[in-house]
């Protein structure tokens, strides 16, 4: 999205400088550049301008209890940095003087009484002189865009508080700009996240309306094989066929419960339990089916805070992440590694899964990594469906099994792969917050 700015929004101070205004407002295209690369630019060609020694981009907290430097270049050094803070309660003037005025000048600002209260700062960057710009948004002051001098002390002409003030509107206008592209970018995430959402919830009405329906034809199957199975007169054959059936029935028995558990209808019963001590013994039997070529490792952090668990439903979930990890390795061998931490996930791991919590609350991450051969990109929304699979042998209820208990846990679930560079899936369990399990679970 270019800026657009027409002549009125920019005070033009002198032809030069009235060029130089245009240039900026010309590369600070918000989406082509990154926000922080137009913010050094402009920074750097206001110092110069200027002839400052330091020009720093601060914005208000979300309780506008202080400002956050998120831009700082040193003219002196020619670096750049960020992240210092000032807290309104230990510059009470200052910031004051920042909702009243349209700038805040001070030729010796150590005395000036509305930025004394900066002396500590004032002397840690060796200014002298400053001349500071608010950013207003709907009529509050957001931000402040300022100009330091050191060395002697100096004034700042008219020429110089106007293009001040058409830096600090430009570099308003940019932030404006980026929040509402991310605005719009979080709407659009949440209106896919939404569409998948009801997509995995349909088809898991579907999958447990099947699995019951079919369980019920299944107990048909059972009774008359188990029936003629007790019938001393049937011939070889014929029991064999008998047996052969019920051996069908039983494989069918497990695949509805598998569509069970993708549906999150399984029977379940929580315990308040460490995930690292839960799942100490499927690493122990994972272990013992290991192939020396492959290097399997688990880590995990401490101390592992309690969460309210399924048990046997994250233990088959964990353990279906390690087989499919193996089953992704090479016939030469590779590596697969565990990891149990906190950790919380990030939007891009929600964009990759699917996020059942009721709120942002702490979370114990189970991270299974391999170095197999990936999935494609175009491939990885899929791999949540039951019955898809691209193993020549497999039911593909595996991870839609995981994505259940899942679902039934109100944790959080995401794949991150890419060909030739191995896949991670992630699991994150919400940490107990009291001595009752959630109604839901």
């Amino acid at each position: 999205m270019a800026l657009v700015f027409p002549e009125f929004e920019l005070a033009q101070p002198s032809d030069r400088r009235a060029n130089i205004l245009g240039v900026l407002s010309r590369a600070a295209t918000v989406g082509a550049r990154p926000v922080t690369e137009i913010l050094s630019s402009v920074a750097e060609t206001a110092a110069a301008t200027l002839q400052v020694a330091r020009v720093n981009v601060w914005l208000y907290d979300s309780r506008r209890t202080g400002l956050t430097c998120i831009e700082s270049f040193d003219a002196r050094t020619g670096c750049h940095e960020s992240g210092e803070v000032l807290r309104v309660s230990e510059h009470p003037n200052y910031f004051r003087a920042l909702d009243v005025l349209r700038s805040v000048s001070a030729m010796v600002a150590d005395e000036d009484p509305r930025t004394s209260e900066l002396d500590d700062y004032l002397g840690r960057h060796g200014i002298t002189t400053i001349l500071d710009v608010p950013m207003l948004r709907a009529g509050e002051v957001f931000g402040v865009v300022c100009h330091e001098h050191a060395g002697a002390p100096r004034s700042f002409s008219e020429s110089d508080r106007l293009f001040a003030g058409s830096i600090g509107d430009l570099v308003a206008l940019v932030l404006e700009t980026a929040q509402g592209m991310e605005l719009q970018q979080e709407q659009a995430r949440m209106r896919e996240s939404v569409a998948r959402m009801a997509q995995i919830q349909s088809l898991g009405w579907l999958a447990a309306g099947v699995a019951h329906d079919f369980r019920n034809v299944l107990s048909v199957v059972f009774t008359n094989a188990e029936t003629l199975l007790r019938t001393p007169t049937l011939d070889p054959e014929s029991r064999e066929a008998a047996a052969a059936i019920l051996e069908a029935g039983v494989e069918a028995r497990e695949l509805c419960q598998q569509l069970q558990a993708y549906a999150g209808k399984s029977a379940s019963t929580v315990e308040l339990r460490k995930l690292d001590e839960v799942l100490a013994d499927t690493f122990r039997a994972f272990r013992s089916r290991v192939p020396p070529s492959v290097r399997f490792a688990v880590q995990v952090a401490s101390p592992i805070p309690p969460t309210w668990l399924d048990v046997a439903a994250i233990r088959r979930a964990v353990m279906n992440l390690l087989i499919n990890a193996l089953e992704a390795l090479p016939p030469s061998g590779g590596s697969i590694q565990v990891s149990v931490r906190h950790a919380e996930p990030s939007s891009i791991d929600l964009e990759r899964g699917y996020d059942f919590r009721v709120g942002p609350v702490p979370c114990v991450c189970v991270e299974v990594q391999d170095s197999g051969n990936g999935i494609e990109e175009d491939l990885l929304p899929r791999v949540y469906e039951p019955f898809y699979t691209t193993k020549a042998r497999g039911t593909g209820l595996g991870l839609a099994t995981v994505l259940g208990a899942m679902r039934a846990q109100q944790g959080a679930i995401s794949v991150e792969s890419r060909r030739g560079h191995g896949t991670s899936v992630r699991l994150w369990f919400p940490q107990a917050e009291g001595g009752e399990a959630p109604r839901a679970l």
